[in-house]
């Protein structure tokens, strides 16, 4: 059986994100890049997008440039989907952590979250 993504119960923020060490909350781009520019690859911090439903990874690529990727969950009644440049899910016992890491594109064991009290 496949879910379809139109299916949508819910458009509303994604407690996995908000909830994690990562979070900053609504946050521009360029204070995201400034945020990391400093800091060694594989370091990310998630921050909000436009919508409630979506949001952004920032990370430092191995060249130490800042990426923001958008995504967007969406929760239907075959569990939650995440969508960048192409739809995955349906997602019933991943985690926010597992879709960070198949954004960045790394080795799991190198991901680093930038906790929000650490920029403080």
């Amino acid at each position: 059986m496949t879910a379809n993504i139109d299916q949508v119960l819910e458009n509303v923020s994604h407690p996995q994100v908000e909830q994690h060490l990562a979070w900053h909350g609504k946050m521009a781009g360029l204070e995201a890049q400034d945020i990391l520019q400093d800091h060694a690859p594989h370091v990310y911090l998630l921050r909000a997008g436009e919508l409630p439903s979506h949001y952004y990874v920032s990370f430092v690529c191995e060249d130490k440039m800042v990426q923001h990727v958008p995504f967007m969950i969406r929760v239907t009644p075959h569990g939650w989907f995440c969508r960048n440049s192409s739809g995955s899910g349906p997602f019933m016992r991943q985690t926010i952590d597992d879709v960070v890491h198949a954004i960045i594109h790394c080795e799991k064991e190198s991901l680093r979250p930038l906790h929000a009290v650490e920029v403080k």
